[in-house]
């Protein structure tokens, strides 16, 4: 595989930016966590839909969780794969 040198600037940056996808993820999961708590324990409801509202209400917890992992996973996909990316590739002076 052929990749081109990455200067040292550069590397220092995609570095940055895969460690604050990885944190990015933990805060998606923890966000989407406190969601779905919130679903699950609130008591607000629409007045004309408040029966459909109490009997899916866990269904919700769920998505919001589902939903929650995927997009945290995508994150940290993309960030391992910048890493990895980033550790084969040549530097400057490895040329």
């Amino acid at each position: 595989m052929n990749l081109r040198p990455v200067p040292a600037e550069t590397r220092a940056g995609l570095m940055t930016l895969s460690t604050l996808l990885f944190v990015g993820a933990f805060a998606v999961v923890l966000l989407s966590a406190i969601g779905a708590v919130f679903i699950l324990t609130t008591s607000i409801a629409i007045p004309l839909f408040q029966e459909l509202q109490e009997a899916n209400r866990g269904i919700a917890a769920v998505l919001a969780i589902g939903g929650g992992l995927t997009a945290a996973s995508v994150m940290a996909g993309i960030g391992g794969i910048l890493r990895i990316l980033l550790a084969v590739a040549p530097t400057d002076d490895q040329q």
